[in-house]
């Protein structure tokens, strides 16, 4: 089994810190007009991405459950990856990620406001980008588990609470798909004086939501690697994957409604609820990873353009 067939799903707290400065000086300082109004807000905004993750050895994404709570918890393996550099202010961190990319795992330009680029180039030095950034991992080489690190990963959110990323490291380029859950948030202000008599108003927002990602590791030569996340083609796949998968669920739903009127000879009267038991729960839940864009198995150009087109036709 080659190693390219473990799933690998990181769950954690993705957090944004955003800290606005606000001064409002005193009539006559020279920092704000005469009436004593304050200067435009500077914010900056940052992000983590923290947790553990735990391997899933399923080549066929398609069939790849979501790990437990508990293998989460003992999992030895942390990851801890920080947007670098510190984002631009924007309005949707969490709620509106867009990126413009030159290639999957190989660049990213054109970052917009609500990017997210968790990537720390081989350029940075360790001290500027922290002793324990990255990733866990024990390669069973005898030097038991180490930090590792990606040169490129790029965080997209798609339609809904879906994200999708891309990126590149030392091993191999990759492709992920997950989702966003919960939500929370708080915000502290504090105040503080100058000797000119000016006001400096400081106003942090920590906002948190849980975050599964499931990566995926591509061969060089697999056709996913020339996907773009500005293209959107493995948005468009992990979204239509859920959408048929909600799809399906409900036709099931339908299916086991009119059992129900069946069994009851045609009695139970239209509009009325279908009893608990019987309706179904699909028999595996749906997860944004689901699909065949994400499976192991090495994608040639023309299998690339075949499933895209035949995603096509289908809306």
């Amino acid at each position: 089994m080659s190693w390219r067939d473990t799933l690998f799903v990181w769950r954690g707290d993705l957090v944004a810190v955003t800290v606005e400065t606000k001064t409002r000086a005193c009539e006559g300082s020279g920092t704000s007009d005469r009436s004593g109004r304050s200067n435009p807000a500077e914010a900056k905004t940052k992000s983590s991405f923290s947790g553990r993750w735990v391997g899933i050895h399923q080549a066929d994404a398609r069939a790849a459950a979501m790990p437990s709570e508990e293998a989460f918890a003992q999992s030895a393996n942390a990851f801890h990856i920080t947007a670098f550099p510190l984002l631009p202010p924007c309005d949707h961190v969490l709620a509106g990620i867009g990126i413009s990319s030159s290639g999957i795992g190989r660049s990213s330009a054109g970052i917009g406001s609500s990017s997210l680029d968790f990537g720390i180039p081989s350029a940075v030095k360790n001290a500027a980008a922290g002793a324990n950034a990255g990733w866990q991992l024990d390669q069973g080489d005898g030097n038991g588990r180490q930090w590792y690190r990606d040169d490129t990963h790029v965080l997209q959110q798609g339609r809904g609470d879906l994200v999708v990323a891309a990126g590149r490291n030392a091993f191999a380029p990759f492709v992920a798909a997950g989702v966003l859950s919960g939500y929370s948030y708080r915000i502290d202000k504090k105040n503080a004086g100058s000797p000119a008599g000016a006001t400096t108003t400081t106003t942090t927002t920590t906002t948190t939501r849980k975050m599964t990602l499931a990566r995926r590791y591509l061969d060089e030569s697999d056709a996913r690697v020339k996907w773009t996340l500005e293209g959107g083609e493995l948005e468009r796949e992990v979204h239509k994957a859920v959408a048929d998968a909600n799809a399906a669920a409900e036709e099931e739903v339908r299916a086991a409604a009119a059992a129900a009127t069946a069994g009851h000879g045609g009695g139970r009267r239209e509009g009325a609820a279908v009893p608990a038991a019987s309706r179904p729960s699909p028999s595996t839940r749906h997860l944004p990873w689901m699909t065949e864009a994400l499976g192991a198995k090495k994608m040639s150009a023309k299998a690339a353009t075949a499933l895209l087109a035949g995603r096509k036709r289908k809306r």
